[in-house]
């Protein structure tokens, strides 16, 4: 499945300029993310999740961020890096 993600990734990759360096990376896991397949391995798609939520942060949009964060979280609720990051950008809301 691991290999069905990088081709995923590989395939979603955006033609064209961004505004801010992460929102290429952003727009790849969001066209992964919607292109996922029913039934695909859900803490795969949990990771996807989590790595849009790590863009999110970079690029200062915590409310995002904690979106894919708590999205990853129903997918993968033992995962202790999603807590800890979703915990981080609350932080930063503060």
């Amino acid at each position: 499945m691991a290999r069905t993600l990088v081709l995923l990734l590989l395939w979603s990759w955006p033609a064209g300029a961004q505004e801010h360096p992460q929102d290429a990376v952003i727009a790849s896991y969001s066209q992964a993310l919607e292109r996922w397949p029913a039934g695909g391995a859900p803490k795969e798609k949990a990771v996807l999740h989590y790595n849009r939520g790590v863009a999110y942060s970079a690029k200062g949009d915590q409310e995002r961020a904690i979106s894919d964060y708590g999205a990853a979280l129903e997918l993968d609720p033992g995962n202790f890096d999603f807590h800890y990051n979703r915990g981080v950008a609350y932080q930063k809301l503060e």
